[in-house]
């Protein structure tokens, strides 16, 4: 577009197939009607969704499926319809929930607070986890009842590891940033191997476990012309993080709108006139 400098664009790769895709599930409310069943979240059709009832309460607004196996897992997307969630969490537990346990907030392990959604929106969801049930519940709503088109999950087998031992940070030095990304060399040593690097400014809300290339990180999605301070810990691949931290300065660039240039006179005209 006209104007345009740059656009950012997040790529993903996730290790596995969807293994939510038909897996048992449950939700805090069903009214009998097929159509708008709990396994509509999870058929692999975008078309169809599990949809609550007008004015039911929020305690009911809950909705978790059984992968069959324990994952560690790295991401979840969730698609909503019209009506949506506009606020969510997602949770994650190793050995079946009791009836009780299923609506109760306490008895699950909280992967994501607070996701922000809407109606019609999806957000894929990053994470650093291992369960085997995984449970989505609404916290806010954008009308009196809502509708969950699609949850898909992506991971991989999940291998038990002793491994108590936590990583020593070493350093954390800003190598460049822009308007919205930095770029932070990073170091850390362990008994195995440094698996991430946990990136943390709750101020901010800034919460982000990153692989480190070539031995460094970039934090990606900032605002434009705002200070940062994140402290930095490292975590190994049994998820044992460092007790030190190194904190880490970064004040985003102020971002520029170049104008385009004009056309030359006489030559768009001419060009459009030759049926370019």
């Amino acid at each position: 577009q006209s104007g345009e400098i740059s656009k950012a664009i997040e790529v993903y790769c996730v290790p596995s197939a969807n293994l939510a895709l038909n897996q048992p599930c449950e939700g805090g409310y069903y009214d009998n009607n097929p159509a708008e069943s709990f396994d509509k979240a999870n058929d692999g059709n975008t078309n169809t969704a599990w949809v609550t009832y007008a004015n039911r309460p929020a305690a009911e607004e809950w909705w978790y499926v059984d992968l069959g196996d324990k994952y560690t897992l790295f991401a979840i997307d969730v698609l909503w319809g019209d009506p949506a969630s506009k606020k969510y969490i997602l949770q994650v537990r190793d050995d079946a929930p009791s009836d009780s346990d299923k609506a109760n907030d306490e008895a699950w392990e909280t992967v994501l607070n607070d996701v922000s959604a809407g109606n019609n929106s999806e957000q894929f969801n990053m994470v650093s986890a291992a369960g085997r049930y995984v449970r989505l519940r609404s916290l806010e709503k954008t009308a009196d009842f809502l509708r969950l088109k699609e949850v898909r999950i992506f991971g991989t087998e999940y291998v038990a590891s002793d491994d108590t031992e936590k990583p020593v940070m070493g350093n954390a030095t800003l190598v460049s940033k822009t308007w919205n990304s930095a770029i932070i060399a990073v170091d850390a040593t362990d008994n195995d191997e440094v698996a991430k690097y946990h990136v943390v400014d709750a101020a901010k809300s800034v919460d982000l476990k990153l692989a480190a290339t070539e031995g460094k990180i970039t934090v990606a999605g900032l605002t434009a012309g705002t200070e940062y301070n994140f402290v930095i810990t490292a975590l190994d691949a049994a998820q044992n993080e460092s007790e030190n931290s190194k904190t880490v300065t970064v004040s985003t660039d102020t971002r520029v709108t170049v104008p385009a240039a004009a056309s030359p006179v006489g030559s768009w005209p001419a060009a459009r006139g030759k049926g370019i």
